[in-house]
């Protein structure tokens, strides 16, 4: 009967395989073999409680489970829980010294506390055991630039890359290259569009291609429901950004509805959010079905969804077709690659028209930029000196606050060379981990840049963060993977930024903010004219004044940072939507224009 309900499984009749395994567990409620299966079908529907139960059931009746103490590590490591994470991964590899994919998920734990050095030693045992296991590839390539190992990156790099482009030809059904990690290291349009369909292919797969949701004949309506899908209603960048947007909705014309998969942290964006919310759910316990069964209940219009590829994203659910127009905005600097996905909102900067042919969702260029951001970010009222952060006091201090997979080689080249011809400058830089501290330093002597020229300050709140900022004379952005809340961050602070235009969205992201600030001759279009930029104002300080109290003195009135304004224009773009489906036409390319 097991092999029944396995098939069932493959088949992917998921009632039939969960129906025919608890037929087994009524014959024998010990089957282990049933326990854990039933924990797998769960974990899939994204009930890890379910899953949980069913493991730990499991290990129950047969403690020597290394298959299945890495089961529920992975459940722990999910739902935010990685000491109990940790727990079983190593009990996992105490029974199992070569379980590969033991060694691969302790190796995330450890990625994600920054203890990279760990990390990368779990990624290498993995791929010592198995070395066709993409996402220790993959992993092992991201804890490598985060930790600004540039030679082995670029050693390690080109085994991930030949790896996918082996699965992308052979159309294989997982993928190693993740969305996120291939985009913020590759400015390739045509790749980053080919990894995220493959990725997004794979998640539809995985829900069985099941759109179990029929909507009543289109027609026009006064008031439409709009929700916001993500897992970042806390204090994280997206709330930073967007903490103003829910409460500028019009309710003449809008009712609006989050949907929140992530942790509940107390904090003041949390709660700013939920009030401003007409409606707020935690669907955090929820599996991808039971969530997409809310939002669809909830009869929203037009779904959201503020994350994309990011980490934590739960794509199954928009996957399942809740909502009738459904569109990706904010989160993901790329395509999603998903037929699930109507429309991609953006600006012409950020986008340039003939950019579309790698995106699989139409896309809706607003005016200014795509960005939207809260013209009432609290700045803390303190007053830094230098000293507070090791800065030398008739220092010119270049800044870039980015976590340090953002930071190639390509760039750091150019922030050397611009210390080099600015013998007063230091460089402020984002303290991630204790290696890329080491790292940089070394990578500075080796370019005959004395290493106290790089100093490294770690994370502040985001207000106290913010007043530390205003001790920057000028931020240099990194190339391949710009600032994205970083640079509004800068902007805001009253900190000019130079950037480099680059060839996808990732990279062309600060090119469009200080556009919006009325500043585009700050993105530049080489890294010579970037290196000549940046000396040129650290050496002329008459001429950076003007540009900073330009930023200071019209702050609230740039595009960037017009909330209502911002706000009206995208409420433009969800009409235009909603318009396009109550007369049955297909998506199609939408562009904003301000009255």
């Amino acid at each position: 009967m097991s092999i029944l309900a396995n098939l069932y499984h493959t088949l992917q009749k998921t009632d039939l395989s969960l129906n025919t395994f608890k037929k087994v567990l009524s014959i024998n409620p010990r089957s282990t073999h049933a326990l854990n299966d039933l924990g797998n079908i769960y974990k899939e529907m994204g009930d890890l409680e379910k899953a949980k139960k069913y493991y730990q059931k499991a290990l129950k009746y047969d403690s020597g489970l290394a298959g299945t103490y890495n089961n529920l590590g992975v459940i722990y490591l999910e739902q935010g829980k990685p000491k109990e994470a940790l727990e079983n991964l190593n009990k996992a590899i105490e029974i199992d010294r070569q379980f590969a994919m033991a060694y691969y998920h302790r190796g995330l734990i450890y990625e994600k506390r920054h203890q990279l050095d760990l990390a990368i030693d779990d990624f290498g045992a993995a791929l010592r055991i198995n070395n066709h296991l993409g996402p220790a590839q993959s992993l092992l390539v991201h804890a490598l630039k985060q930790s600004c190992y540039w030679k082995k990156f670029e050693k390690e790099v080109k085994v991930l890359d030949k790896l996918t482009k082996d699965e992308l030809e052979g159309k294989s059904k997982t993928i190693s290259d993740t969305p996120f990690l291939n985009v913020i290291r590759n400015d390739d349009l045509s790749q980053n569009q080919k990894i995220a369909i493959a990725q997004s292919a794979v998640i539809e797969n995985n829900i069985g291609y099941e759109h179990p949701y029929s909507y009543p004949t289109p027609k026009k309506k006064k008031v439409l429901r709009i929700g916001y899908l993500s897992a970042d209603f806390f204090d994280h960048a997206t709330a930073h950004l967007t903490l103003g947007l829910f409460k500028t909705h019009s309710r003449e014309k809008f009712t609006v509805y989050a949907y929140s998969y992530g942790i509940d942290d107390g904090s003041k964006y949390r709660q700013q959010i939920q009030k401003d919310c007409d409606v707020f759910r935690d669907i955090n316990s929820l599996g991808f079905r039971q969530a997409a069964d809310k939002i669809y209940q909830d009869q929203i219009d037009i779904l959201v969804d503020l994350k994309g590829h990011t980490r934590n994203n739960r794509l199954e659910i928009a996957a399942y077709r809740p909502a009738p127009i459904q569109v990706s905005y904010l989160g993901f600097p790329g395509t999603t690659g998903a037929t699930f996905m109507d429309y991609f909102i953006t600006d012409r900067v950020v986008t340039p028209l003939e950019y579309g042919q790698y995106f699989s969702e139409k896309l809706v260029f607003l005016p200014n930029s795509y960005q939207v951001n809260n013209d009432q970010r609290e700045i803390a009222d303190i007053t830094y000196n230098k000293s507070d952060f090791g800065l030398p006091e008739n220092a010119f201090v270049f800044c870039s606050f980015n976590h340090t997979y953002k930071i190639d080689s390509g760039t750091f080249k150019s922030w050397v060379h611009i210390l080099s011809k600015v013998p007063n400058g230091v460089l402020w830089l984002l303290k991630s981990n204790s290696f890329a501290v080491d790292n940089l330093r070394k990578e500075a002597i080796s370019n005959g840049i004395d290493p106290n020229r790089l100093i490294f300050s770690p994370l502040l709140p985001n207000p106290s963060h913010l007043a530390r900022l205003k001790l920057s004379d000028l931020a240099l952005d990194p190339f391949i993977c710009n600032g994205h809340t970083t640079t509004s961050d800068f902007l805001w602070a009253g900190v000019p930024v130079i950037t480099l235009k680059g060839k996808h969205f990732a990279s062309r992201v600060a090119a469009s903010l200080v556009s919006a600030v009325d500043l585009p001759e700050l993105a530049t279009d080489s890294p010579k004219e970037y290196e000549k930029l940046a000396i040129h104002l650290a050496t002329n300080p008459s001429k950076l004044k003007i540009i900073k109290d330009f930023l200071v003195q019209n702050r609230k009135t740039f595009p960037l940072f017009e909330t209502k304004r911002f706000v009206t224009n995208l409420e433009k773009a969800y009409l235009m939507m909603w318009d396009i489906y109550s007369k049955n036409e297909k998506p199609h390319l939408l562009e904003v224009k301000e009255d």
